[in-house]
């Protein structure tokens, strides 16, 4: 396989439990040691409710889809610990405006995963 970060040819280590489990790695043991994710959890108040949001913290110059792993790992958290009536927003960069815009809607609680750090919440 090839590193989306590095560009570098790796093998995926196997054990004997993984060995005809087909699941995708899209970085190699070293960048995801560089390159690990600290997810951030802001809680903002809106309306009758709450938006969390879930920053990621990625260097710009970091690919988005080397991450997926990790990525599927927090959305299937996030699924089975709502409810139906919340919202889940997957977004590069979370603004102001969409803050504004997101601020109007009366469905639920809304949980916005942006890979990037939101620059107004520093």
């Amino acid at each position: 396989m090839k590193c989306l970060i590095c560009r570098r040819e790796f093998f995926p280590k196997r054990t004997l439990r993984t060995l005809f489990v087909e699941e995708p790695v899209f970085k190699c043991y070293g960048c995801d040691r560089k390159y690990d994710i600290h997810p951030r959890v802001s809680v903002l108040p809106i309306q009758n409710y709450q938006l969390y949001l879930i920053s990621l913290n990625l260097d710009e110059k970091v690919s988005d889809l080397a991450f997926l792993h990790e990525m599927n790992v927090i959305l299937e958290d996030l699924l089975r610990k709502t409810k139906k009536t919340d919202t889940i927003l997957w977004i590069d960069e979370f603004t102001e405006a969409l803050y504004q815009e997101l601020e109007k809607l009366d469905y639920g609680n809304i949980y916005v995963i942006s890979v990037r750090q939101p620059i107004f919440l520093v």
